[in-house]
Order: structure tokens, then C-alpha cells, then sequence
């Protein structure tokens, strides 16, 4: 279970670029951490901005995508990797597309491109010593939940489990029937629309699925006591499916 209040995050003071040459300072986090480390960085070859959260000693790490999520829900995001970080996960939170690409709505629901850019991310965060060797998760919001299932299944047995929220995993469509990791959705009770594209896409997974309904917002992490659950049942899958639980 995780605490009631996330543990402090210490800035770090990681420049913030893109391309090969950052290898060199993800070699720092090699050795122990303070209690929560975050790091701003730029995920090659594009630069992507990301950030990445992690505690002393992780178990996993998570890959959690988003797309064209406002400032405040951005926010709240963090606030779910910080969550996370107390039961012993790191996260790297990214955007698969740049800000200009985010002012065309449509590019939210180019899902084969953002596969592609969340095995970029995947791709990357093995490249951090203190969590290369850890079981890898994927996490998506919104469309990025179907990304994230596509991606799964070019990753394939790389991927211990998936989550999403508030997702259109439906969105997969042909890789639906081939996603072998464990995948937990959550959808919010008030947003029926969204409810019925979760029921269809995990009836069609071929892994241990589960779908959850939660009181709150359509996003549910707009609510102080979704996000509390959200980062509490999310935790308890993922360590569960790294052995950690």
C-alpha cells in the first residue's frame, strides 16, 4: 500500500537535451539515489521531453504516456509517478508527440506512430543503468492506451504488464488478440462511451485482463481520491507482475 502523502521529489540539476550525448549523465544514476530522484530529460532522437521519477531501490519501471493533456493534468500525472516511487517503481512520464505536433488534433490519434515513439521511450529508459535490468511496464492515457498495447506486442515478452486510464484501448485494434501481458484498465463509472471501447478491446486480449470502474472524473486523476486508488491498485499490479509484490 502506498502512504498517504507522496515523499518529497529533489530536483536534480540534469540538463536537459537531446540525442546520444546524454548517455553520459545517465550514468550517474548507476549509484544510490536520495529518497526520490527526478530528472528532466530528452528522449533520442527526438528530443521528446520526459521526466523521469525513481526511489532508492526500484522493482520496476513504468513507461506512462500521454498526449495533449493540459498543464494541471500534466501535474497530476507526476503526482502518480511520485506515488508510485513510494512503493518502489520508477516512472518516465512523456508526451510520444512535440508541441507543435500536438496542435493538430489528429496526431492524437495516430496510434502506430505513437507505438512507435513509446518503444523510443522503452527503448530509452533501458539505457538507465539503476533500471535496466528492472521488469518494464507500460502505462497510457487516453489514446496513448492503445499505443501503448501496440507497442506491447513489438516489445513482446520485454513488457511484464500495462495499464491504462480513462483509455481507448480499442484503438489497437488488429494487436488487441495478441497482447500476452497482464492489462488493467481503468475507466471512470460517470463516462459510459469510454466504459463500452474498454469492454470491447479487453474482451479481445489474450492475456490476464481486468477492467475496473472507479467513482470520480472522466480522467479520475482530476480527483484527489481517484488518483489515491488510480496509484494504489496500479502499484499493486505492477509489482505483482515483477515478483516484487
Amino acid at each position: 500500500m502506498l502512504s498517504a502523502a507522496a515523499p518529497p521529489v529533489h530536483a536534480a540539476a540534469v540538463a536537459v537535451r537531446a540525442g546520444p550525448c546524454y548517455k553520459s549523465d545517465m550514468a550517474t544514476l548507476s549509484s544510490p539515489l536520495p529518497e526520490v530522484e527526478r530528472l528532466a530529460l530528452a528522449i533520442p532522437p527526438l528530443g521528446l521531453p520526459g521526466r523521469f521519477l525513481c526511489p532508492r531501490a526500484p522493482q520496476a519501471v513504468v513507461v506512462l504516456a500521454y498526449s495533449g493533456m493540459r498543464a494541471p493534468i500534466d501535474a497530476r500525472l507526476e503526482t502518480l509517478a511520485q506515488r508510485w516511487a513510494a512503493s518502489g517503481i520508477a516512472t518516465l512520464v512523456f508526451d510520444p508527440f512535440t508541441a507543435d505536433e500536438n496542435d493538430d488534433r489528429a496526431n492524437r490519434y495516430d496510434v502506430s506512430r505513437m507505438a512507435e515513439r513509446v518503444m523510443m521511450a522503452a527503448r530509452f529508459v533501458r539505457e538507465i543503468p539503476i533500471v535496466a535490468d528492472q521488469p518494464l511496464m507500460l502505462f497510457g492515457f487516453g489514446t496513448a492506451a492503445a499505443a501503448c498495447l501496440q507497442a506491447a506486442v513489438s516489445l513482446g515478452g520485454r513488457v511484464a504488464a500495462i495499464g491504462s486510464c480513462a483509455g481507448l484501448p480499442a484503438l489497437a485494434r488488429d494487436a488487441l488478440p495478441q497482447v500476452k501481458a497482464p492489462t488493467l484498465c481503468f475507466v471512470s463509472t460517470t463516462d459510459e462511451a469510454v466504459l463500452d471501447f474498454n469492454r470491447a478491446a479487453v474482451a479481445r486480449l489474450a492475456g490476464e485482463k481486468e477492467l475496473r470502474q472507479m467513482r470520480g472524473p472522466t480522467t479520475l486523476i482530476d480527483d484527489a481520491a481517484a488518483l489515491s486508488q488510480l496509484a494504489a491498485e496500479s502499484a499493486a499490479w505492477f509489482l505483482r507482475a515483477a515478483g516484487s509484490a
